[in-house]
């Protein structure tokens, strides 16, 4: 019992500094944003994008073996005489092969895909050029770091994550400024710093982990019998890893060929938005990830079970909690963040939330199998379901001449179905029955998204905010309203009975002082 309560505090804690760290980088974020599309300008900010868009599209590679990697860290802490050091050094040699062949593609295939089949605004070609190759280095180096970033979570040291992104921040603010003044080319200055900085974050976390570690070996080391499980394992993660590249950075491509890239430009404003909101459930289950996995690894089941399902109600509970208002008041915050929002982008941020809130609730699902290791079957059910939405995009624009809008919807809907075919795949495989997902997460989840958009509703046709004073009210009041329905509705009592006390605690400490 003492134990549970020390993990739960340490997830606790893990999760407030994560919080922290989202929280600092979305402020950075947002305002750069702004001011980059300001410098920049629409097109050259769409280009940005969609460029280094081919590059991510050859992530999927390290994704996969990422996965794995982290997964069997994890696992190694979890037995009794597992081996971590031995593990790192081998999954370290693997992403060195790893590096040397994305970079190989990334000069031949993606320089060709980029050079022939892009819709580049005339005049911007070397511009493109030089964003591309800064992107392919900033990959090559992110992969060398896989693993180490991998050991910090594994090893649950969050704290690193959360002062190493203060760095971030700053530095990424002092590159709005050295953009603003250089008297050359604003896109290639800003991608170059860009790459610099993304690489001088990966050594930081290179170098934390050498001295903290005594598993973060440098040396080489190579053994069949460690990586062919790892290879085995992340061979089934790259279908879905596909399908992933496919409805984020393949469907980038085709609005840029049939819609070019003042599309692309909304489109990313859209899933930025979408990302720095989704970090809240982000945080939280990579703070409970290692929990999950090591405690499978352990045998202690039944607190697996209640970990896996507490995680996803939770998840969605914060994924409503930061979307529902950004929903409600998407124009206003638009028109402030960026003063002149792109076209579209109102309607695909909306869409891309909605896929937010119910992506939220697969986090928990890809955990829990991760765990078990037996995930050839779950990986190409998937894959195959998220590889779909290509496809069916595609045709949509090709013969029906739909509009942008049309294919984010698509997306959404594919992730929603998704989402139900996770769960029946996954809960069996756990021991969990589906009637827990419907009662313990399901049912909770979406009474407290409908009491939720009731008065956001009412905001929005009544109250809509006309100036910063009154976006913050009325934000302020949604957010806490959605807090009460949230512990009276989304919690379960041993949840509600903890939040409530932690309440009554800070206002005892308050009335003391």
């Amino acid at each position: 019992m003492d134990d549970k309560s020390s993990n739960n505090k340490r997830i606790a804690k893990n999760t407030i500094l994560l919080y922290f760290r989202m929280i600092f980088i979305m402020v950075i974020n947002l305002y750069t944003s702004r001011v980059i599309l300001e410098v920049l300008g629409a097109e050259d900010y769409g280009t940005y994008n969609v460029v280094g868009g081919i590059v991510t599209m050859l992530s999927f590679i390290t994704a996969s073996i990422s996965g794995a990697v982290s997964r069997f860290i994890n696992f190694e802490i979890g037995k009794s005489d597992g081996d971590v050091k031995r593990l790192f050094r081998c999954a370290s040699t693997i992403f060195y092969l790893l590096a040397i062949i994305a970079f190989i593609l990334a000069e031949t295939v993606g320089l060709w895909f980029l050079q022939t089949k892009l819709n580049i605004s005339e005049g911007r070609e070397t511009a493109a050029l030089w964003v591309y190759q800064f992107s392919v280095l900033s990959f090559i180096i992110s992969i060398l770091s896989v693993t180490y970033n991998a050991l910090i979570i594994a090893r649950e040291k969050m704290n690193a994550f959360a002062y190493i992104s203060i760095y971030d921040g700053l530095a990424r603010l002092a590159i709005l400024y050295i953009v603003a003044v250089s008297g050359v080319d604003h896109l290639i200055v800003y991608a170059a710093l860009l790459a610099s900085v993304q690489m001088s974050v990966r050594l930081i976390y290179t170098v934390y982990c050498k001295r903290c570690f005594e598993e973060a070996s440098s040396k080489w080391l190579w053994n069949t019998s460690i990586s062919r499980p790892i290879f085995s394992y992340a061979g089934w993660i790259v279908l879905s890893q596909i399908a992933i590249i496919s409805y984020t950075q393949g469907i980038n491509i085709l609005l840029n060929i049939y819609f070019g890239p003042i599309v692309n430009a909304s489109r990313a404003i859209a899933f930025q938005v979408q990302t720095a909101l989704a970090q809240l459930y982000a945080n939280f289950n990579t703070a409970i990830r290692p929990q999950i996995i090591s405690n499978y690894a352990k045998g202690d089941l039944d607190y697996m079970r209640t970990l896996v399902l507490r995680s996803g109600r939770i998840s969605f509970m914060l994924a409503i909690l930061v979307s529902i208002p950004f929903m409600t008041f998407t124009e206003y915050i638009l028109e402030l963040w960026l003063a002149n929002p792109p076209e579209h982008v109102v309607t695909f941020v909306r869409l891309t939330l909605i896929a937010g809130i119910s992506n939220s609730l697969s986090q928990h699902t890809i955990i829990a199998i991760h765990a078990t290791g037996e995930i050839k079957k779950f990986q190409i059910i998937e894959g195959l379901c998220l590889l779909t939405i290509l496809p069916i995009s595609w045709l949509l624009l090709k013969y029906a001449h739909v509009d942008s809008e049309v294919v984010i919807f698509i997306y959404v809907l594919v992730e929603v179905i998704t989402q139900f075919i996770r769960v029946c795949l996954v809960y069996p495989k756990i021991g969990i029955q589906i009637s827990s997902f419907l009662k313990d997460i399901l049912r909770p989840s979406l009474l407290s998204l409908v009491l939720f958009i009731i008065p956001s509703f009412l905001l929005y046709k009544y109250c809509f905010p006309t100036s910063f004073l009154e976006l913050v009210l009325e934000a302020t009041i949604l957010v806490m309203v959605g807090m009460v329905i949230i512990i009276c509705v989304g919690l379960d009592k041993p949840e509600r009975t903890f939040i409530l006390n932690k309440i009554d605690h800070i206002k005892s400490m308050i009335v003391f002082k």
